[in-house]
Formats: structure tokens, sequence, C-alpha cells
């Protein structure tokens, strides 16, 4: 005993020496019977033994969830809900709105932003491109297309803008007709150029005015009475491009803009300042960058132009706003 208080280290040695000789001699053993465990797996298969069989769906289900990131359910969860100040009282960060569409200067509201884990309080993010499409924040918020989804964005359309209507004077100008009421069908119409190289024309209904595509297809007079009770002839003759079989309307006295007129568009894709695009009316156009897909200048005005887009349908496009696109 007086051994042991007097050697405690040498104890201590003693005991972890039997310790690890009795761990040893365990392995020992255990490892002697390592293939009489295993003799069964390592016979050799005999063929048409029958196999148990996995179950398929359940082996690839599992598969499929191991490279599937896991995903919380909810925005919120171990987050607190965000707040401003306004009027000096705390407002949830869902309410209310930081932004402003530029284009038609309506509220862009924060849950919209919030709805696709953006920041409505960063500054400028309505003119963002988190998914890098071409189309800013406020337009995809316009159109109710997915702002972090390259895939979904508004048609491409939507970003053209007419920035000048180009006026071309039609050439012909209707002067004066010959007309009886009682045989209108034997009405004769004066047609005379604007310029000085042609001479005047007296063409009936259905006669083709000499050195041009247009047909005189049909006459109307017209009396009004003006504010000061003074009779004014505005009587009009109807010319048909053969061509392409659309018409024209020539008021008497009147000087009228040629179907040749132009529209001189904005597109502003992918982002601002934009390019310009000058379209003859009834011509096809392209838009990038699907430069395949056609579309056709229908009609243009000073209220702006109508277009027919690949699909077919007809859409207004509005006249460049004042001071759009946003710097």
């Amino acid at each position: 005993m007086d051994w042991i208080k007097k050697n405690p280290h040498l104890l201590a040695l003693i005991v972890v020496a039997l310790i690890a000789i009795g761990a040893s001699g365990l392995l020992i053993v255990n490892a002697s019977g390592f293939n009489d465990k295993f003799q069964t797996l390592q016979q050799p298969v005999t063929k048409g033994t029958k196999i148990f069989e996995q179950e398929k769906e359940t082996v690839e289900r599992t598969a499929s969830e191991f490279e599937k990131p896991t995903l919380w359910a909810g925005n919120d969860l171990f987050v607190p809900a965000r707040y401003t100040i306004e009027n000096d009282m705390p407002q949830k960060l869902t309410k209310g709105s930081f932004q402003k569409d530029t284009l038609t200067k309506k509220d862009i509201p924060n849950k919209w932003f919030l709805d696709f884990r953006l920041d409505p309080s960063a500054k400028g993010a309505n003119l963002a491109d988190p998914d890098d499409d071409g189309f800013l924040n406020e337009d995809e918020w316009r159109e109710g297309t997915t702002p972090t989804d390259k895939a979904s964005h508004p048609p491409y359309h939507t970003r053209l803008f007419v920035k000048q209507y180009i006026k071309v004077p039609f050439l012909l100008k209707f002067q004066a007709a010959d007309y009886d009421p009682k045989h209108p069908e034997e009405v004769v119409v004066q047609i005379n150029p604007v310029t000085l190289k042609k001479s005047t024309q007296f063409r009936k209904l259905g006669e083709q005015v000499e050195g041009t595509k247009f047909k005189v297809q049909k006459y109307e007079q017209k009396i009004i009475t003006d504010a000061n009770g003074i009779e004014k002839d505005v009587s009009e003759v109807t010319l048909l491009d053969t061509e392409f079989n659309n018409t024209i309307v020539l008021i008497k006295d009147k000087i009228t803009d040629s179907p040749d007129s132009y529209s001189k568009f904005l597109y502003i894709w992918p982002k601002p300042p934009g390019v310009d695009k000058v379209v003859k009316k009834l011509q096809a156009f392209t838009l990038e960058p699907d430069t395949k897909q056609q579309y056709k200048l229908l009609d243009i005005s000073d209220q702006g132009a109508q277009i027919q887009t690949p699909s077919g349908e007809k859409v207004t496009i509005p006249n460049l706003p004042p001071g759009y696109p946003a710097p």
C-alpha cells in the first residue's frame, strides 16, 4: 500500500497497459471469426438464384431528393418582420411604396418587390434588372411577369415607342367634281398634282389616275355649315391602292398625308438610351433579339401607331412620353 502511495504514476501506467492488452486480445478474437460471419456472402452466386428485387421507385425518389437542396417553406422563418417609419410611427414594409413607375408615374407596391425577395427600399430598385432579361423591374410589374425569371418577361413590343410621326404629303389633291345627284355614277372628279410636274386629270369612277397605282373608287358629296353660317364643300373622293388593296380618302381642296408616311420608333431594349427604327407605313420590321419574328406598321398618326404582332394581334404603340426613359 505504501508503494502505491509513493508511485501512483506507475500504477496508472500499469492499468493502461492492461487495458491495451485486453483490447488487443478482443480484436484478435473478433478478427479470427470475420470470415465465418461473412462466409455466406462470399459464396459464388449460382445461375438462376433469385435475387431480392429492390423497390426501384423508392430508390429513384430517394436519389432525387438528395439532389435537391432543402428549402424553407416560408420567407419569414426566423426572420423578424421589416418595418419603416411613416408619420413617426412604425409600419410594416409590406405596406406602402418606395418606388414609382417612371412610365405611368404609378406607385409600385413594396409587397410586389418582397414577393420576389427584392428590396423595395434600395435606390433605383424600379430600374434594376435582376434576371438580366433586358426588362426593368417596373416593366415586369407593369406587365405582370416575374422579375427574377429570365424566361418570364413582357412582350418586346412593349419597349417600343413612337418618337416621331414623319408626314409625307400625298402628291394628288381632289380639286373639284362634276356631279349630278340624279346620275351619281356619272360623276367626274378633278385630280390635281401637288407638284407642277404633272397635269390635271379628270377621271370617272373606276378609272386609273395616270402615272399612279391609284384608281377612283368612290365619290361622296358633303356640305357643312361653319360657325358663321357659311356652307363649305368638304366632299370626299376615295382612291384605291391597286398594289396593296388599301384606300386613301381625299377631301376637297385639302392636301392629305400619304400612305407612305413613316414612324420613327424608339426601341428601348435591352436598356436605355435605346435605338431608333424608321418604319414606313404597311412595312414589316423586326425587333431584337428575335429577328425572325416580323411586325407590321398598320397605321400612324399624331396619337400613336398601330402595329400587328407576329401572332396577328393588333396593338397600339404610344408616343414617347416627355422625359422618358429615365436617365
